[in-house]
């Protein structure tokens, strides 16, 4: 598999985690909203650390409040999603190696112009890797 074929398979498999999460499949450990700082305390329930995940606008920075934030473990992958109730913004999903503090950044739904983030990290690619083959998916 080239490069090029790497980066659509784990697109593919953010797609499908964001339709998981929005229909409620998965064991999540913790969902709780953002505050109007944009931030939530979410607490690991098998190791009790307690991880402050931010959430806020990719393009203004801003922080959004009552934006749904989910947290599950793994195969030792912690992966965090975000999903605006109102659907505003599209839901971000993001893949740790560890229970540190996080940013994660929403896209406004209607926005003329979109960022893509290209996963370039072999870290990073690894833990997507895992986590969906902990899942089935791949």
């Amino acid at each position: 598999m080239d490069k090029k074929q790497t980066y659509i398979g784990l697109g593919f498999v953010c797609v499908l985690l964001a339709a998981l999460v929005m229909s409620g499949c998965g064991k999540k450990f913790v969902s709780q909203k953002t505050n109007k700082e944009g931030e939530v305390i979410l607490k690991d329930k098998e190791t009790k650390e307690e991880v402050i995940v931010k959430v806020v606008d990719r393009k203004a920075a801003t922080p959004l409040q009552n934006i749904t934030v989910s947290y599950e473990k793994a195969e030792g992958v912690n992966v965090f999603t975000a999903v605006n109730p109102k659907k505003e913004y599209f839901p971000e999903i993001d893949f740790f190696p560890h229970n540190s503090s996080h940013i994660l950044k929403m896209e406004k739904v209607g926005d003329k112009t979109y960022s893509v983030e290209e996963i370039t990290s072999s870290g990073k690619i690894k833990l997507i890797q895992k986590w969906a083959s902990s899942k089935g998916i791949v």
